[in-house]
């Protein structure tokens, strides 16, 4: 999205865009009428910045023409070279002189906090498999060695999928409403019905509708409902210096150098009793020991609580995990 963002703002006369298609459905465009909104469920479906512009060119008939090109005309059976028709030594290219490497070269200029986590833990995977192990008369690495072929797979929601879905559900429930079981049901068909959601995708929401509601009935779940000052989503972005991002040694010699940060936090809320800031943030992770969550989280969880306390001037004085899948509170106090 940053992506196609920048291609759509940076032309000054006429901008020419070229994608390939591989889900038709979005070939004729996405609605048939200018009235019908196009849902969040069914944007995150798109696999593509292609099928979005597709999905909106009914939207804007008279500002942009938008031309079909079958593949076989751009790319036409090619020819095979013959042995004999190889390039003459004088035709041969030849690579440039190779630059010095630089110290910075494989450090983004924006970072969001979420690819923070993931370096960190790929940086601890090279560590934790880089001996691989010898199986059926193979070296392979103990991370994951058998991966299942696509066509034996089953068809359903990644994990990023549904914590995004999960994610969704959490912003877009009426504190207000009821928050018990059926009540989470039925706020998650209204929610289908405002096109929020997929209807497909709605029953993977009702599974893990106690998780939703346990969280609710419980000490810090009543504090939310109760709270009269709360963010929920809230995005930020902060510059910071890069020495400050070594968790999991990622980078390396980037003294003086800065970096943006990017994130975005589920839940900040106010204790209407101690007028205490919380700071919460929802994960749909398979269920774990305490330290384990600590140690994956904290540095996710240490930015986000620096972001608050410098962005808005709001002193953090409790932080928690709350696990959608088993309905179990961690505390992060203790980072």
């Amino acid at each position: 999205m940053r992506i196609l963002y920048v291609a759509l703002t940076r032309a000054k006369e006429k901008l020419i865009m070229v994608t390939s298609v591989k889900n038709e459905k979005y070939i004729e465009g996405f609605s048939q009428g200018t009235d019908e909104k196009i849902s969040a469920g069914q944007l995150l479906d798109a696999t593509s910045p292609g099928d979005w512009l597709l999905m909106i060119k009914n939207f804007v008939q008279n500002e942009i023409d938008v031309e079909q090109i079958p593949a076989e005309t751009i790319l036409p059976g090619a020819e095979k070279i013959s042995d004999e028709e190889t390039l003459q030594p004088e035709e041969e290219l030849t690579a440039p002189d190779r630059l010095e490497s630089s110290p910075l070269e494989n450090i983004p200029a924006k970072f969001s906090v979420t690819e923070l986590k993931r370096r960190i833990a790929e940086s601890e995977e090279e560590e934790n498999f880089s001996q691989p192990e010898e199986i059926f008369g193979e070296k392979v690495y103990k991370k994951n060695p058998f991966r299942r072929p696509n066509f034996l797979r089953e068809k359903r929601l990644s994990n990023t999928e549904f914590g995004t879905l999960m994610h969704t559900v959490m912003q877009q429930l009426d504190l207000s409403g009821r928050l018990d079981r059926e009540g989470i049901s039925e706020q998650v068909d209204k929610m289908v019905e405002r096109k929020l959601i997929l209807p497909e995708h709605s029953e993977k929401v009702k599974e893990k509708s106690d998780g939703i509601a346990n969280f609710f009935t419980g000490d810090l779940g009543q504090k939310v409902i109760r709270a009269k000052e709360i963010y929920r989503e809230l995005p930020f972005i902060r510059y910071i210096e890069a020495e400050k991002l070594q968790a999991g040694k990622i980078f390396e010699n980037v003294a003086g150098e800065k970096i943006f940060i990017q994130g975005i936090i589920d839940l900040l809320f106010k204790d209407s009793a101690s007028g205490e800031w919380i700071l919460l943030d929802y994960k749909t992770d398979r269920d774990n020991s305490d330290e384990h969550f600590r140690k994956e989280y904290g540095e996710q969880i240490r930015l986000y609580t620096q972001a608050v306390e410098s962005l808005l001037n709001l002193k953090v004085a409790e932080k928690y995990l709350y696990l959608l899948g088993s309905a179990r509170l961690v505390s992060m106090n203790d980072l």
